[in-house]
């Protein structure tokens, strides 16, 4: 993925991230699988309920930074792209402004 550009297809980006959450799904359910085994029994009922509410608390911990990130990028590339083109006799030529 780190190899990725804006010109990656959809097909690689889809059948990556499915094979990726499959992956995923197999590594953490053996691990949980294998925790729950370790806890005393009145403890049971209780740990499933935690381990939910931190894997949301987690996952929108993560969508925010990754929202704030792609912002900043994005507010960090208009901003050279405006000075590029309001600076110099070059004209940028990227999506954005040949838009």
């Amino acid at each position: 993925m780190t190899y990725w550009t804006d010109q990656t297809g959809v097909p690689e980006i889809v059948t990556l991230s499915i094979v990726q959450g499959f992956g995923f799904g197999l590594v953490f359910r053996a691990a949980e699988h294998g925790a729950f085994l370790t806890l005393p029994n009145h403890l049971r009922t209780t740990a499933p309920r935690l381990l939910t509410l931190m894997r949301n608390v987690a996952s929108s911990i993560g969508i925010s930074v990754v929202i704030a990130q792609l912002t900043e990028g994005s507010r960090r590339f208009t901003r050279c792209c405006r000075s590029i083109s309001t600076r110099s006799t070059m004209r940028c030529r990227c999506r954005m402004c040949a838009a």
